[in-house]
């Protein structure tokens, strides 16, 4: 009973850092600008206004 206590406790924990983490990776971009994105110095793409995601993953 203890190891199911702890356990669920654990994976309780896990879930409120990874919620906080995936929190703080997002922005709001206002409608007057647009966002854009840095990878290694180099612009890769740009974010149109809206809800968007900091370190979203780009395949281009």
């Amino acid at each position: 009973m203890d190891v199911l206590l702890l356990l669920g406790a654990w994976l309780i924990g896990l879930a409120v850092i990874l919620g906080a983490l995936s929190a703080s990776s997002m922005r709001v971009v206002a409608q007057y600008e647009k966002g854009v994105v840095f990878r290694l110095g180099r612009a890769r793409s740009v974010r149109e206004p809206g809800l968007a995601e900091a370190a979203a993953n780009t395949a281009e």
